[in-house]
């Protein structure tokens, strides 16, 4: 029962990681993407995905719907993220849909949520190397 609860809540920090590492990855691609006639930008809804990443563990199976033209992503441990294109329209005489200040609070949030999540499961292994060693 131990076991199942410590390799569960890792499991879910470890696919928290992985969703928080396509969104980045999804932002930076704004941002490089910025003056690209047409280009519309994307995102990934962390929390939904979090969710998703839970109500799985708890065997729910809940699903929880993605936005709007949403395309699913996969992380390496399995998660579900949708990468949606959020409905905002490119106005009128720019290229993209892609606000880079906005992009770049979203990049350093981001960035803050995985260092959070990293600590987390570093202070989680840390924990479990002390149990073993008694």
């Amino acid at each position: 029962m131990i076991d199942g609860a410590i390799n569960g809540s890792t499991e879910i920090v470890q696919k928290a990681l992985d969703t928080l590492a396509l969104r980045h990855r999804t932002l930076a691609n704004n941002v490089a993407n910025v003056n690209v006639e047409g280009f519309k930008r994307s995102d990934v809804d962390f929390a939904k995905a979090l969710e998703m990443a839970v109500a799985t563990r708890r065997g729910s199976g809940a699903a929880v719907s993605g936005g709007a033209k949403a395309r699913a992503g996969r992380s390496s441990s399995g998660i579900d993220a949708a990468v949606f294109q959020p409905d905002k329209p490119i106005p009128e005489g720019a290229a993209s849909n892609v606000d880079v200040d906005e992009e770049m609070v979203a990049l350093s949030e981001n960035a803050l949520l995985y260092e959070t999540y990293a600590t987390l499961l570093s202070l989680r292994l840390a924990t479990l190397r002390a149990a073993i060693r008694g």
